[in-house]
């Protein structure tokens, strides 16, 4: 239980220092759920052969809604296989206030399993953002 609690941890430490030093690039936008912008941090973007991670940031101009908590943004790690075309979440922070700011109301650090990306709408994006170039 102790190691669990020390990983965890470490991913909020790590995952709080990201936050501070984060460089937003908007990079989408959309109506849905009152309306919100995606951005990307550049510097965050880490290629190992065809293995790619980065974070991206949801900021909504509505407050959402899940599991009993609420948030204006959220920030998600994701990790993009560009030979397979493959995706995943690597972990997220939901915060209550926009653009990331104050403190996180609700973290993840679970990896998700991998799913496929479609070639088409924001799979196509993501898997452009990460293996374009």
């Amino acid at each position: 239980m102790k190691l669990l609690k020390s990983i965890v941890l470490c991913f909020i430490l790590f995952v709080t220092d990201h936050v501070a030093s984060a460089e937003w690039v908007g990079i989408a936008s959309s109506n849905e759920r009152g309306g919100y912008v995606v951005y990307l941090d550049p510097s965050s973007k880490v290629a190992l052969k065809e293995i790619v991670t980065f974070w991206l940031l949801y900021d909504f101009k509505l407050p959402q809604r899940t599991g009993g908590s609420s948030f204006s943004s959220y920030q998600i790690h994701l990790e993009v296989d560009c030979r397979k075309r493959l995706g995943r979440i690597l972990g997220f922070l939901d915060f209550l206030d926009r653009m990331g700011d104050g403190d996180p109301v609700r973290v993840s650090s679970a990896t998700q399993d991998w799913v496929p990306l479609s070639p088409d709408g924001k799979d196509k994006t993501l898997w452009a953002l990460a293996c374009a170039g």
